[in-house]
C-alpha cells in the first residue's frame, strides 16, 4: 500500500504542470492582445491626425471657394465669414485661418489703404528689403494678441513656406510646409514648433488648366497656420488613458532639429521600458513626417495565477479517499479589459455647400460645391427655388423655422436632407448668420451645408463594434468555462479509474477466501451434504466465480488508460495470428471461421490492439446463431473521417445480431441485451474496446440486423500508418 502515500506528490505535481503550461498560454495571450492593442491604437492615431488635417483641408477649401464665387471679398465679409465658422470652438488646435494675397510692387500703396479702411493703420509689409513677387498676410482670423503680429508679414521671403506656396499654386492643388518658426511667436510664451497649410487662390471659378494660366491668374492663398503642441492637444487632449505614445519629426528622416512635437507635452509619454515601438511615415498634402510610436503604461494588461495547496493523499477506504480528494485545483485568471475608445472625424471633415440671399433670405448665390453636389443651375435654384433639393416631407418645416429666423434676424441652424445629383439624399447640417451693416442692419445671410452623413454613419458602425466586442467578450468567457470543465471532467476521470483499481484490488482477497471455503467444503464434506445442500454450496461457487470474472474485467477496463505502454508500430496482421492462435479451441468448438484480409500497420500499443480484436471475434463466436457456424471477416480500407486520413477496419459476423436502438448500450459497462443464462459474460468487453480505441484517437460503433449478424467498425488515426 506504499503507492498510496505517492498519489499527493503526484497530484500536486501533474497540477503544477497544468498551471504553468495554462499561465505561460495566458501570458502569451496577454501579449499577442497587448501587441494588437498598440497595433490599433498607433493606426488610431494616424486616422485622427488624418481626419483632423483633412477637415483643416475642407476648411480651407470651402474659403478658396468664398474668394473663387466672389468679385470682392472684404476684410468685414472674410471676419464674418470666419465667425460663422467658429473656430476656436470647432476646430480646436488651428492657430488661424487667414488669407495672403500675392502683392506686385505697384500694388503695396493700395493694399495700405485699404489695411487702413479695415483697421489697421500701421499696416506695412515686412521683412523690408524684399524684392519681386510679395505674398502678404491680410486677413487673418481669430485676431487676437497672438495673429495680430502676422498681419502683413511676406511668408514668400522665408524658404519653407516659399516652396509650400510654390508647390500649391504650381499642382493646383493643397500644400503643407515643412518645419517653421511661426511669426506669432513674436507675441511671447513658450515657442512651438509650427507649420501651414495653403489653398490656393485664382481669379477665376475653376483652377486653371496650364501652369503659365495658375500663374497669371494667382490672387493668393487662404492658408492655416499651426503651432504644432497646441494642434495635438486639440486632436488627444481629451483622450483618457492613450496608449501609444509619439513623436512627430518633419521629413523622412528622425532629426531632433526636426522635431514637431512630443506627446509628453500634450500630459502622456512611453513607459519607461517600452516593449512595443514603431516607426511610420505620414504623407499629407505634399509633406512627410515620420512618426515615432511607443506604448504608455496603459496599454499592458494584468493576468494573475495562484496555485491551490495539493490534494490530499488516499485513505484506506473509499470514503478516507473522497474526503482526501476534495481538496482541487484552482486556476483563474483576471483580465484588465478596457473597452477600446471609438474615433470619430470632425463633423465638418467634408467640404461644404456654401450660399447667400439677400435681406429677406431669397437665394443670391451659391458656390461650386453646390451645383456639383445637387446638379442643378443658380436660375432652377435662385430665390426660393433651392426648396426643389429638400424632400417633399421637409419643405414645410424647413422653409418655415429658417423664415422666422431671416425675420427675427438670430443665426439660424437645422438639419436635414438634401438630394443630390445622383437623387439620392444626404443629411447636411445647415447654418446661416447675418451680414450687418454698421447700423447693425442685416444686408444678407451667409450659410453653409455640412455634411453629417458619415457622422451618422459613424455613431451606427460604433454601436456595431460594441456588439461584436461584447460577442467576442462572450466568447472568451465561454471558452474559459469549457477549458475549466475539461480539466474537472479529466480529474474526476482519473479519480474514477484509481477507486475502481482498487475497489477490484480489495475485493480479491474476500473472494479467494470464499472459493477456498467451498472448494474444501465440497472435498472434505462433500459426501455429508444433501441433495439441497450441495445446490446451495455449488450456487455460491457459481457466484464467487462470475464474481471473480466481473473483477478481472473491472481491472483490465480500468488498466485500458492506467497501465499503458508506449506506442509502437503494430502490423494488425500478425495481431490477427496471434488472437486466432488463442481462439483456435474456441473456433474448433463452436466450427467457426475467421477471414482476414490485408491489414495497415499502425502506432499503437500492441497488448490493446490484440485485446481490441480478441474482444471483438470471441464476442462473434460466442453470440452465433443456434445450429449456424460462426462466420467473421476482418477487413481494413482507407478512409477520410472528419477531413483527416484514417484506417477502416471492419469486424463482421453472421450471428444473433441487435437492435441498432440499443448501440449506445452495448458500449456501456455492465450492459448486457441478453440473461446470464443464455450468453456469459459480464458485459465490459465491448467497453474495452471502445476505451482502447478512443485511446488511441479513433471511434468504435457497429450497425446490426437482429437475425442477421453484427458489424464493428473501427476508425484509427492513418497519419503515422503505413499500408500492409
Amino acid at each position: 500500500m506504499k503507492w498510496r502515500t505517492l498519489t499527493p506528490p503526484i497530484v500536486l505535481a501533474a497540477s503544477l504542470l497544468l498551471t504553468v503550461i495554462a499561465t505561460w498560454t495566458i501570458a502569451r495571450s496577454a501579449y499577442e492582445r497587448d501587441e494588437a492593442r498598440f497595433v490599433n491604437a498607433t493606426q488610431a492615431t494616424t486616422d485622427r491626425i488624418v481626419g483632423r488635417l483633412e477637415t483643416y483641408v475642407a476648411l480651407l477649401r470651402g474659403g478658396a471657394g468664398l474668394f473663387a464665387g466672389s468679385e470682392t471679398v472684404t476684410y468685414d465679409d472674410f471676419a464674418a465669414y470666419a465667425y460663422r465658422l467658429d473656430i476656436q470652438n470647432r476646430y480646436p488646435g488651428i492657430q488661424g485661418y487667414g488669407y495672403t494675397k500675392l502683392v506686385a510692387p505697384a500694388q503695396v500703396d493700395s493694399i495700405k489703404g485699404v489695411m487702413a479702411r479695415a483697421g489697421f493703420p500701421d499696416f506695412r509689409i515686412y521683412p523690408e528689403g524684399a524684392t519681386g513677387r510679395r505674398h502678404t498676410i491680410l486677413y487673418l482670423q481669430p485676431l487676437d494678441e497672438r495673429n495680430r503680429v502676422a498681419i502683413g508679414y511676406d511668408m514668400f521671403s522665408d524658404p519653407t513656406r516659399r516652396e509650400a506656396m510654390s508647390r500649391a499654386w504650381e499642382q493646383g492643388t493643397v500644400a503643407m510646409s515643412g518645419r517653421v518658426r511661426l511669426v506669432q511667436e513674436d507675441a511671447g510664451g513658450r515657442e512651438q514648433a509650427g507649420f501651414l497649410i495653403y489653398v490656393p487662390v485664382y481669379r477665376s471659378r475653376v483652377v486653371p488648366a496650364t501652369l503659365r494660366e495658375r500663374l497669371a491668374l494667382l490672387d493668393g492663398f487662404v492658408y492655416a497656420p499651426f503651432r504644432a503642441d497646441d494642434l495635438f492637444k486639440g486632436i488627444f487632449g481629451t483622450e483618457q488613458r492613450p496608449r501609444a505614445a509619439f513623436q512627430i519629426y518633419d521629413g523622412a528622416v528622425v532629426r531632433p532639429t526636426e522635431l514637431l512635437h512630443d506627446s509628453r507635452t500634450g500630459g502622456f509619454g512611453p513607459a519607461e521600458r517600452p516593449t512595443f515601438q514603431k516607426t511610420s511615415r505620414l504623407t499629407f498634402a505634399g509633406r512627410t513626417w515620420t512618426v515615432v510610436f511607443a506604448q504608455t503604461p496603459h496599454l499592458v494588461s494584468g493576468f494573475w495565477h495562484s496555485l491551490a495547496p495539493p490534494v490530499a493523499g488516499f485513505g484506506m477506504v473509499v470514503s478516507l479517499l473522497l474526503f482526501l480528494l476534495t481538496r482541487q485545483q484552482v486556476r483563474r485568471e483576471n483580465e484588465l479589459r478596457q473597452r477600446e475608445q471609438e474615433f470619430s472625424t470632425m463633423v465638418n471633415a467634408i467640404p461644404q455647400l456654401a450660399w447667400r440671399t439677400d435681406a429677406e433670405g431669397a437665394m443670391v448665390w451659391y458656390n461650386s460645391r453646390w451645383y456639383d453636389y445637387t446638379g442643378t443651375t443658380f436660375d432652377e435654384v435662385a430665390g426660393q427655388g433651392w426648396q426643389r433639393v429638400l424632400p417633399p416631407d421637409h419643405v414645410a418645416r424647413v422653409t418655415t423655422r429658417f423664415k422666422a429666423h431671416v425675420a427675427s434676424g438670430e443665426p439660424w441652424e437645422d438639419t436635414f436632407p438634401l438630394r443630390g445629383r445622383d437623387g439620392t439624399y444626404r443629411w447636411f447640417l445647415s447654418r446661416a448668420v447675418p451680414i450687418r451693416n454698421a447700423q447693425g442692419q442685416v444686408l444678407r445671410w451667409f450659410g453653409t451645408n455640412t455634411d453629417v452623413t458619415e457622422q451618422r454613419q459613424m455613431q451606427e458602425a460604433e454601436a456595431r463594434a460594441i456588439r461584436e466586442q461584447a460577442a467576442r467578450e462572450a466568447a472568451e468567457a465561454r471558452e474559459e468555462e469549457l477549458r475549466r470543465q475539461s480539466i474537472e471532467l479529466e480529474r474526476s476521470n482519473r479519480e474514477l479509474q484509481d477507486f475502481a483499481y482498487v475497489a477490484s484490488h480489495d475485493l480479491q482477497e474476500p473472494l479467494r477466501k470464499i472459493s477456498a471455503f467451498s472448494d474444501l467444503l465440497v472435498s472434505e464434506y462433500g459426501t455429508q451434504l444433501d441433495t439441497q445442500a450441495a445446490f446451495y454450496v455449488g450456487r455460491m461457487q457459481n457466484a464467487a466465480q462470475r464474481m471473480s470474472r466481473l473483477i478481472r474485467d473491472l481491472l483490465a477496463f480500468s488498466r485500458v488508460t492506467t497501465k499503458t505502454r508506449p506506442f509502437v508500430r503494430v502490423k494488425l496482421d500478425e495481431v490477427l495470428n496471434d488472437v486466432l492462435g488463442d481462439l483456435s479451441v474456441r473456433l474448433s468448438e463452436t466450427g467457426g471461421e475467421v477471414a482476414v484480409g490485408a491489414l495497415p500497420e499502425v502506432v499503437a500499443d500492441p497488448m490493446q490492439m490484440r485485446q481490441l480484436f480478441q474482444n471483438l471475434i470471441a464476442n462473434a463466436l460466442k453470440f452465433h446463431r443456434p445450429g449456424v457456424p460462426p462466420h467473421v471477416e476482418v477487413e481494413a480500407r482507407r478512409v477520410e473521417v472528419a477531413g483527416r486520413e484514417a484506417w477502416e477496419i471492419t469486424v463482421a459476423d453472421n450471428g444473433i445480431g441487435f437492435d441498432e436502438k440499443y448501440i449506445d448500450r452495448i458500449f456501456s459497462p455492465f450492459q448486457r441485451l441478453h440473461g446470464q443464462e443464455a450468453f456469459e459474460g459480464t458485459g465490459i468487453g465491448l467497453a474495452i474496446c471502445r476505451r482502447i480505441v478512443e485511446r488511441h484517437g479513433g471511434e468504435l460503433t457497429a450497425r446490426s440486423t437482429p437475425g442477421e449478424g453484427s458489424t464493428f467498425v473501427i476508425h484509427l488515426p492513418a497519419e503515422a500508418g503505413v499500408p500492409a
